[in-house]
């Protein structure tokens, strides 16, 4: 990233012009290989869901748009690609290291609906029973680490809730995707089941473990497969459970941009 910046400047670019490579970048790798209808269906996620986060997490949205590129092609069954597009996205964001360790995981999980909702409550109750041990332990682990600066912080600070209801209802439609995901009838299903229930682990953990958030963000490009194939195959309360999540999904949005 630092190199790109270094080009604009020799280029006689501005800070203006970096930002719009990046975009650019960002959007080419998520949207690279998909179809017509993957293409609508992304687009509206992208933005209601990423966009916002191209703002202001440049380097990381960049290595998520290249994982997001690595997960297409590893579902295709190609690995040379994805080894490679994941060495690029370690060169913007250093935590990228871990996506080949956790698409493995998810890929050799053996996921189905029961298991996802299983993780999705226990990690519920060991959230809000153990949040602040966690929160205390991660501090000890991150402490001399270049996250070490965030541990003085607000991030470590657990998120302040004001009703409840946006929160309820986003955990209420993760519960959905998770019940209802038709994995069975999807090629590669519960590799996509598996990482979409490792997104909703870590938002959860992210409640009173502010820094996880920022895990969770590389992770963000699950929704756009999981959403896709939520709305075109066919599955028992279908038409039900699109309408919430899509409803959930908007109403995130609006507030997100209430609240600045």
């Amino acid at each position: 990233y630092w190199w790109l910046n270094h080009l604009v400047y020799l280029l006689g670019g501005d800070a203006q012009i970096a930002l719009a490579i990046a975009a650019f970048i960002t959007l080419f790798f998520c949207f690279k290989d998909t179809n017509k209808e993957e293409w609508f269906i992304y687009s509206i996620l992208f933005f209601v869901l990423i966009f916002t986060w191209c703002c202001s997490t440049v380097r990381q949205m960049i290595s998520m748009s290249l994982a997001f590129y690595a997960f297409k092609k590893y579902n295709l069954g190609e690995r040379v690609i994805p080894i490679v597009a994941i060495l690029i996205a370690s060169a913007f964001h250093l935590s990228s290291i871990i996506y080949p360790f956790l698409f493995l995981f998810c890929k050799f999980s053996d996921m189905n609906n029961v298991k996802a909702v299983l993780i999705y409550i226990i990690t519920l109750f060991v959230t809000f029973i153990a949040g602040d041990w966690l929160s205390t332990k991660l501090v000890v682990i991150l402490y001399d680490t270049a996250y070490g600066t965030y541990t003085e912080t607000d991030w470590f600070d657990p998120v302040e809730i004001g009703s409840g209801f946006g929160v309820f209802l986003r955990y209420a439609s993760y519960l959905i995707i998770l019940l209802f995901f038709p994995y069975d009838k999807i090629n590669n299903g519960k590799f996509i089941l598996a990482l979409f229930t490792l997104y909703v682990a870590i938002d959860i953990i992210s409640i009173q473990v502010t820094i996880i958030n920022r895990v969770g963000r590389g992770f963000i490009f699950c929704w756009l497969p999981c959403i896709y194939y939520l709305s075109i195959i066919s599955y028992k309360h279908k038409y039900i459970v699109l309408t919430f999540v899509w409803l959930v999904i908007f109403v995130n949005f609006l507030a997100s941009l209430n609240s600045g």
